[in-house]
Parts: C-alpha cells; structure tokens; sequence
C-alpha cells in the first residue's frame, strides 16, 4: 500500500519536476496518487428573496443646469427603460460659504507686527550707531605724549591734558527723509530710530522727519505740524538717514550744501548721513561737507569708527 501524501507535497512535486501544463501535472498526480479524483465545488445557491432586483441600467452623468430653476436634467440620447419603481431624481446640495458679520477673523497669534529684516547687521547694530553718532570728549586719562609736546614747545599747561574719548552726552538729532523715493525704507528707518533711541536715550534724542534733502521744513514724527528747520544746540551731532537725493536725480549742489551745513559747523555739529547707496557714488564736494556711512548689512563698527576720525 502506497503512503498518503498531503496536497502541499504534491504541489511541490509539481514544482520539482517542472510540470508546466495540465496533462503533466494529471500524469504526476496519477502516478503518486492513483486513487486521487478532482471535485469540483458548485457554488452555493442564491437564497430566495422577496425583493424585486432592478435589472442594471448604465447611469448617465448628471448635469446641473444653472439656469434660475435649478433643476437635474440627463443628457440626450437617452434610452427610456421601464422600471418596476420610480427614480426621483435628488437635487444637489447646495453649499455657500459664510462668512461672519465681522469680517474673516484671525487668530490672536497672527495678529502680530512682522518685523523687517534690518539693513544693518543685527550683532552690530548698536556698535555702528554709536561709532556714528558718538562725539569725542577729553574724558579719559591723562595724555602724556599732548603733555609732553606741550612742555617740549615751553608752553604753558594751565590744564592737563587727557585722552578724548567717545561719548553721547552731546545727544543727537536724527533727521529721516520721508521723500516718496525713500518709501521703501520707511519700515527700517522706523526700525533704526528705535535703536537709536534705545541706545542714546530718548531724552538725548530728537527724532524729526523731513520731506527730501536739504530739509526745508520739519515735523515730529507722530505729528503734522511743519516747521521750518533748525540747528540743535552746538555740539550736537545731525544724522541724516537719506539718500541726499541721489535716487531721484535731485543731488543739492555745492551751494545749497553749504546753505545747510554752514550754520551747523559754525556750531561745532557734525553732520553725518547713512545712506542706502554705495558712498562712492556721491560726487566729491558732497564727502567734503558731509561724512558718509553705507546702510547695509556689510557694514562694521570700524567703518563707523572711521568716519569718527575722519570727522576729527
């Protein structure tokens, strides 16, 4: 008596003698399993059912007719099947999208102030404006090489002498150019005049707007009322955050400079200026009259630092 083999064993003998068709395979079968008979399962009778099964019918796609009645109607040709119930065709939803009496809300941490990206380099924004707007005093220690040239040349030293150092107790006054042609600066002029403040106190500080360069008149930045301009109490340092006039083709000639500039060095004010274009690009009489620092984020301490000296 031949051993029983499982199914799983005579598919995988199948596989190992490489029966590729179904002759193969009955004869591999017969050979291993004589006795063996294929079954073929009959599917399983439908229950019976009182439901009538409507006979399948191709749906067309709908169309939505936008006219003022609002109604579905089928697209034509269409084969009219009678059906042993009745389709009501099912208007589509229609959906609006409200909005609330208020206008679109947003949400409390939306509602913040965007802050623009600074044109000078965030690390050292405070050290430029004080390298800018700072004044030198003798404030330091003693000078001895001043002391000595004075003893060298026999004169007379009522007072010793000592090192000048950088101080803000001169205040500033910052003028910013609210010219049209100066708009898209407005935000970081707003923006600097806060470090400005933050770093020479607001008690040191005037803060004006002018409308283009020279100033002709003047306001306060949260008011309206124009003046005409005025120089600050001798000592204090201008700084103009302008582009002199050079973007619009409007650059003040020599004479009216020195209109602007006179009366402020007449009182030992420097007039330093931050502008948005490359200072080599201003002819020479205006380095001669006014000091030019470039507002950008390549800007350094030192470079403000030089143009301290070079102001000395």
């Amino acid at each position: 008596m031949k051993p029983e083999i499982g199914i799983g064993e005579l598919f995988r003998a199948w596989d190992a003698l490489g029966a590729k068709n179904d002759a193969t395979r009955e004869a591999i079968r017969d050979l291993l399993v004589p006795s063996f008979t294929w079954v073929s399962k009959s599917p399983k009778p439908v229950p019976k059912t009182d439901i009538i099964q409507p006979p399948e019918v191709p749906r067309p796609p709908r169309i939505i007719d936008r006219s003022e009645t609002g109604k579905v109607e089928f697209p034509v040709p269409f084969k009219a099947v009678d059906l042993p119930f009745t389709v009501t065709p099912i208007e589509p939803e229609e959906r609006r999208l409200e909005i609330p009496a208020g206008g679109a809300q947003l949400p409390p941490d939306a509602l913040r102030e965007i802050d623009p990206e600074p044109l000078l380099e965030a690390v050292w924004t405070r050290r430029v404006i004080g390298g800018l707007i700072a004044t030198e005093a003798p404030l330091g220690g003693l000078d001895v090489d001043q002391l000595l040239r004075s003893l060298t040349a026999m004169r007379v030293v009522r007072r010793l002498p000592r090192k000048r150092r950088p101080t803000m107790r001169h205040g500033v006054q910052v003028l910013l150019d609210r010219h049209p042609s100066m708009m898209v600066f407005y935000a970081d002029q707003s923006a600097l005049r806060r470090e400005i403040e933050a770093f020479a106190g607001r008690e040191r500080t005037a803060v004006l707007r002018c409308d283009g360069f020279p100033p002709a008149r003047v306001s306060e930045i949260s008011s309206a009322r124009w003046r005409p301009y005025s120089p600050p109490e001798a000592g204090t340092p201008v700084l103009l955050v302008s582009d002199l006039g050079l973007v619009r083709d409007a650059l003040p000639g020599p004479e009216a400079l020195d209109d602007f500039v006179g009366p402020l060095r007449a009182l030992r004010s420097d007039v330093v200026a931050l502008v948005p274009e490359s200072p080599e690009s201003y002819p020479g009489y205006v380095h001669d009259r006014v000091h030019l620092l470039e507002w950008d984020a390549g800007t350094r301490p030192s470079d403000a630092r030089r143009a301290r000296r070079a102001r000395r």
